[in-house]
């Protein structure tokens, strides 16, 4: 064997003593091949260092941002998922409840959060980073329902950016050491030191679309990967771009939110292709099969929320304040309709300026409609 390996030597190596050459001297000395081997390990290509990803992450920091985009393996896409509160009182009987302050959830609210904590809320807020509210009661309920009725989790953030606006009671709060007192542990989450003794939106000519735009500001601001918001229909509405039903969610990724697209909605509503008239029962057909009484001001949304075909409007069943369906396409953005009974003052001044309801301005040649024979 020592013969075979000595002749599989390259002579070079296997002059001299083959002990000392193969295996050393005893003491600790190399033996010569393997010194030579070494001093020719220069000219041998070299491999390039490897690099671990906390090391890359650490390099990239102290470059500018973009660089970093360009690792996408490495930057965990940031997701916000929007979730509207539970049944409120004022949502099952609207008419008497709307006059109510800050509204807490039903017995089908709670209901409904324990539904969702076993479905797809336990899952959710257990992966969140942060979990955002409303300081109204409801939102503020919800929040702790679907966190497994947890309300000293130190994920909790109270702001009034996301509130719900508009005119009637029901949407406006109960003041910061009113909440302190009913709800104790609200003093352990975050934001409530900075939240003010009277929070909700005072001024009736309040810009809802600036205050979600700071909204949206605010998450940027976070460095949280994952963050639950528990909010309003109305609020939400500007963010998702349609309604939620009580205990709906959407979410979203943080990149997508981007504040200058944040657009005002309409001051008025059409009823949707396939809905019934509130006075034919007729289903609609096409985008434009009629209206509803709806009107969103500055100081908050009026009108009984009724739909009506153009049919039926033009047959006078909507009062003296009307509107046709060419004046609607005319005013484009600005147009709306209201009940006169719905209408305040204000509304009522507004609406004059730009339409010529039946029973104002100069006589029509035409034969009065029922409703308005009968009012004579």
């Amino acid at each position: 064997k020592t013969t075979r390996r000595r002749r599989r030597m390259p002579a070079a190596l296997c002059s001299g003593d083959a002990a000392d050459k193969l295996c050393g001297d005893g003491l600790g000395k190399e033996p010569s091949w393997m010194q030579k081997i070494k001093a020719m390990e220069h000219l041998l290509p070299q491999k390039a260092p490897r690099v671990s990803a906390e090391a890359l992450v650490m390099a990239m920091s102290e470059k500018k941002i973009e660089d970093v985009q360009t690792v996408p393996s490495l930057v965990a896409e940031r997701e916000v998922c929007f979730v509207r509160h539970a049944e409120a009182l004022h949502n099952v009987q609207q008419r008497k409840d709307l006059e109510s302050l800050d509204t807490s959830l039903t017995e089908e609210g709670v209901w409904q959060c324990k539904q969702a904590r076993g479905v797809w809320a336990g899952k959710l807020f257990d992966a969140a980073e942060l979990i955002v509210s409303s300081p109204l009661r409801r939102a503020l309920q919800t929040a702790v329902e679907l966190n497994n009725q947890c309300n000293s989790d130190p994920r909790f953030f109270v702001t009034a950016l996301c509130t719900e606006r508009a005119s009637a009671r029901v949407f406006e709060g109960s003041c910061r050491m009113q909440l302190l007192c009913d709800l104790p542990w609200l003093s352990e989450w975050q934001g409530m030191d900075d939240l003010p003794e009277i929070w909700w939106p005072r001024d009736k000519v309040e810009d809802e679309v600036e205050r979600v735009q700071n909204f949206l500001a605010f998450l940027h601001k976070r460095s949280e990967r994952k963050i639950v918001v528990v909010s309003h229909e109305g609020f939400l509405e500007y963010i998702v771009g349609h309604k939620m039903k009580n205990l709906g969610y959407y979410k979203m990724k943080l990149q997508d939110l981007q504040p200058e697209q944040v657009a005002a909605k309409p001051p008025g509503k059409l009823l949707q292709p396939g809905a019934p008239c509130g006075w034919c029962t007729d289903l609609t057909s096409g985008p434009m099969g009629g209206v509803l009484c709806y009107h969103r001001r500055h100081d908050g949304v009026g009108g009984c929320g009724r739909s009506i075909c153009w049919k039926c409007m033009a047959a006078g069943h909507a009062g003296n304040m009307c509107i046709s369906r060419e004046q609607w396409s005319s005013l484009g953005f600005a147009a709306w309709w209201m009940h006169e009974k719905c209408m305040t003052e204000a509304d009522r001044e507004e609406f004059l300026a730009w339409s010529k309801p039946q029973g104002h301005g100069e006589k029509d040649d035409k034969k009065p409609t029922a409703s308005a024979a009968k009012e004579q």
